[in-house]
């Protein structure tokens, strides 16, 4: 499966980091946008937008953990 980049309110994060930190809780997410074969994309996040970007925008009360041990 290729590899796409996700945007968490702004702040951009990889799949890996998504999964490894378990760092959105699915009752937080408000809207999820997907988008792809776009080359604005590509522009505005470099390369690793090339198969596409995940756009997640959480509620306003949500917070995007960065390290599930602190």
């Amino acid at each position: 499966m290729p590899a796409y980049l996700m945007v968490v309110d702004g702040k951009v994060m990889t799949m890996d980091e998504v999964k490894k930190n378990k760092a959105i809780d699915p009752n937080t997410i408000e809207r999820v946008d997907v988008r792809k074969n776009e080359p604005a994309l590509v522009l505005a996040y470099g390369p690793e937008a090339a198969n596409g970007v995940v756009f997640v925008t959480l509620k306003k009360t949500a917070v995007v953990k960065k390290d599930p041990g602190k």
